[in-house]
């Protein structure tokens, strides 16, 4: 993988802060040998113990005036390096020897009794202070162990996210300040980041909604993320800069939880998606001026085919007329032949009607799409003998854009050949429902239906009829099994739907 020069940078900065640090295995190691087991504390405090009276009992005249003097420097050694169980025990062993093996041929007196006790309790007080001692020496091991891990694991992360080539911001929950990002983020957004900043999630004042609406500072992805726990992703906004150009990102966020589910920070992504939106938007752009090409030559052709040709056949049919009815004096096998001729021109301008019809239904022109549909689905029933139930609402008395129109139509015949070619089926229902805010087309069949999860469908027409209904705004959803027929789900936005239609009239007004 190559790496720009800002990424090779903080890479050599993470990685010689990695080298000062020790590895994780090196302190898990420190760890355990700077807290020896119990059992080995113990041990040695049972040593020196047994030692003190052993060295205690072989010189006894000498440490007559001081009796229990080696004990006692045996407990307080072992208090001190073991703790307070170790040193409780050392206490307990001085106690059991003096009871059970007192040194020379002294008896239990009450002085003895009361050295003793004081023994106790003096050993007892000096071993509960040599543990809180141990306890906070090892606190503070455990603090320093985990603040070496803390270090490793940043300058590790921090070193992983300088190479990544997309921004990445951790934002602090509820406080939406700023933890942790690298140097992809800066330069995407043209922003200096501050870390700990108390300011809005991240620095986004400016963007705006795909469809032009500005952000809310608590519609951010960041913002939801830290706030509501939500999780968001391939958010597309577009990001104003100071200097008039225009970023448009995708986002990615997400809540980073504890193990209780409490909400600690937030992680937040984004790339630059600039240039790939734009190439398809130029690609939507071509498309639309292809197809509307295909249908002005659609209709120029259509009209040729109708008005030229049909001319034409009905001049022929006329001259037949003519010399069949002279014909019928002379030979009526010719009559009969030119007859049977007449027949075949007839046939052939129905079929030249048709295929203009298809080409481009001048009711569609004229009238709008409820009448060509209802031409279309009278045509096709009489030539396919399949039943058709055809509703519409709310386009008897109003009319579409022209481009919305077309799209409808193509896409409807489009399934209607499909039906023929592949469903195999006995009835197809069809609804075209103009509501207020969106228009509703549901075209279903009753056929063979296909499999929705394979790479290919049937006929090549899905694909074609999705990035038709994608140029005026809409979308379409394809619902089928095997056995159980097919539904396609149509929905174009009301406002997609005036925006093309007022698009579309201007440009007539300008030519």
């Amino acid at each position: 993988m190559e790496l720009n020069h800002e990424g090779d940078a903080a890479y050599k900065r993470g990685g010689r802060l990695l080298e000062n640090l020790p590895a994780p295995e090196d302190l898990v190691v420190m760890k355990r040998m700077s807290r020896p087991g119990y059992a080995r504390r113990i041990l040695l405090g049972a040593v020196l113990v047994l030692a003190a009276s052993a060295i205690l009992r072989g010189t006894w005249p000498f440490f007559a005036p001081a009796p229990m003097a080696l004990e006692f420097a045996a407990v307080i050694i072992t208090g001190w390096l073991g703790g307070l169980w170790p040193g409780l025990a050392a206490t307990l062993f001085a106690v059991l020897s003096w009871l059970l093996l007192p040194p020379g041929d002294i008896g239990m007196t009450p002085a003895i009794f009361d050295s003793l006790l004081e023994f106790t309790v003096v050993s007892v007080v000096i071993s509960w202070l040599s543990g809180a001692r141990l306890r906070a020496d090892w606190s503070d091991q455990e603090r320093k162990f985990l603040l070496r891990q803390l270090q490793t694991e940043s300058a590790r992360l921090e070193a992983i996210l300088q190479q990544l080539p997309l921004g990445v911001a951790i934002v602090e929950a509820p406080s939406g300040k700023l933890l942790l990002h690298n140097d992809e983020a800066e330069r995407l957004l043209r922003h200096p980041f501050v870390p700990s900043e108390s300011t809005t999630p991240l620095p986004l004042y400016g963007a705006v909604h795909p469809d032009g609406r500005p952000y809310r500072a608590e519609e951010y992805p960041s913002a939801r993320a830290v706030q509501e726990g939500d999780v968001i992703k391939s958010e597309t906004l577009r990001y104003a800069h100071d200097d008039g150009s225009v970023t448009i990102l995708s986002v990615n966020s997400a809540p980073i939880r504890n193990e209780t589910g409490a909400i600690l920070a937030a992680v937040t992504v984004f790339q630059d998606i600039t240039e790939r939106v734009r190439a398809e938007e130029e690609r939507t752009e071509l498309l639309r001026q292809l197809v509307t090409s295909q249908e002005d030559e659609r209709r120029r052709i259509a009209r040729e085919l109708h008005d030229q040709m049909g001319q034409h056949v009905t001049a022929i049919l006329l001259w037949i007329k003519a010399l069949s009815d002279e014909a019928e004096a002379v030979s009526p096998e010719r009559a009969r032949l030119l007859h049977q001729l007449r027949s075949m021109i007839d046939e052939i301008a129905r079929e030249a009607h048709r295929i203009a019809l298809e080409l481009r239904p001048t009711a569609l022109d004229d009238l709008g799409l409820h009448s060509a549909l209802l031409n279309m689905v009278d045509e096709w029933t009489d030539r396919y003998r399949i039943d058709v139930d055809l509703q519409v609402s709310g386009l008897e008395h109003s009319r579409l854009g022209p481009q919305v129109e077309t799209t409808i139509y193509r896409i409807v015949q489009e399934a209607f050949n499909n039906v023929v070619k592949h469903a195999h089926a006995g009835r197809v229902g069809l609804v075209v429902e103009n509501a207020r805010d969106h228009l509703l087309v549901i075209i279903e069949d009753d056929g063979v239906g296909f499999d929705t999860e394979t790479t290919h469908s049937p006929g090549m027409g899905i694909l074609g009829m999705k990035e038709r209904v994608a140029l005026v705004g809409g979308t379409l959803n394809v619902e089928s099994s095997p056995g159980s027929g097919t539904t396609l789900l149509i929905r174009v936005p009301r406002a997609e739907n005036k925006e093309i239609a007022q698009r579309e009239i201007a440009a007539c007004d300008a030519d």
